[in-house]
């Protein structure tokens, strides 16, 4: 997919949406370059998770380009998007109430073409489903344990805490590997502590070489990101480099989780759609 190093991971031309007679957002643009760690900061109601919504494929603009390091994605659906390389989490934690931490996150790699296996082979255990299922469960401990949570792979989401559950929902977003992670308000029910947390794992995903966007109405969060876009009414109105951007703990690392994605970085197609 990439188109060269210089093309930027996401960039948003002229973007509109209409609902009815109400233009929720008017003539959008954004560029969003590589490996940074964007705060997009506005009170509740400008706009921003509507602009999510037409970045993930959840809302089709009604006018406008959306282009993925330099693909036209533009009207595609919310499973392509994933495919192309677009996570998401959201302020409202999605989990799997039935399943295990571990299962939650492993519900991330099943459509990965290195874990699929027939549904004879699933139906008659045969040895490519287990080979499959040991190769999820390692990865998906993997991702645990780059957020901190290993040793809880057993539990229920019913037994974890909010942080907890919106880490359980950071690893199972980061299942494929995506360049490009929009957190919607991913503090937004937590207590302080744990959304320091949450930002610190922003923070190291980062480093890892993820580019990431934490959409917040919260200074304190914003101040974890290293470029901070003030959004209002569905427009930016400002948009600046933080220069001290608040620094976390340090425990985690994430360098191994990217592998793939490191792999292909040097890769160029040379084609653009954009």
């Amino acid at each position: 997919m990439a188109a060269s190093e210089n093309t930027p991971m996401l960039e948003v031309k002229n973007l509109g949406i209409s609902f009815g007679g109400l233009r929720a957002v008017d003539n959008f643009n954004m560029t969003i370059e590589k490996g940074q760690l964007y705060g997009l900061i506005g009170p509740n109601g400008a706009g921003k998770t509507t602009i999510f919504n037409m970045l993930t494929g959840v809302y089709k603009p009604t006018d406008g380009k959306i282009c993925l390091d330099g693909e036209d994605i533009t009207g595609k659906s919310t499973m392509e998007i994933n495919k192309e390389g677009i996570a998401r989490t959201f302020q409202n934690i999605r989990l799997f109430s039935d399943l295990t931490v571990l299962d939650n996150v492993k519900a991330g790699l099943h459509n990965q073409k290195e874990y699929i296996y027939s549904t004879l082979s699933g139906i008659l255990r045969l040895p490519s489903y287990h080979k499959a299922e040991k190769a999820m469960d390692e990865r998906a401990m993997e991702l645990l344990d780059c957020v901190g949570l290993g040793a809880r792979a057993g539990h229920m989401p019913n037994e974890m805490s909010g942080g907890q559950r919106q880490r359980v929902a950071i690893a199972r977003a980061l299942a494929n590997e995506p360049p490009l992670i929009l957190a919607d308000e991913p503090t937004g029910n937590l207590d302080t502590a744990a959304s320091i947390e949450i930002m610190e794992i922003f923070a190291e995903l980062h480093k890892a070489g993820a580019t990431v966007i934490v959409v917040t109405h919260e200074e304190n969060i914003a101040a974890f990101t290293d470029r901070i876009i003030h959004f209002s009414d569905g427009q930016i109105i400002k948009d600046e480099i933080n220069e001290n951007p608040t620094k976390g703990s340090g425990e985690l690392h994430m360098k191994g989780l990217y592998r793939h994605f490191r792999e292909a970085a040097g890769t160029e197609s040379g084609v653009s759609s954009c």
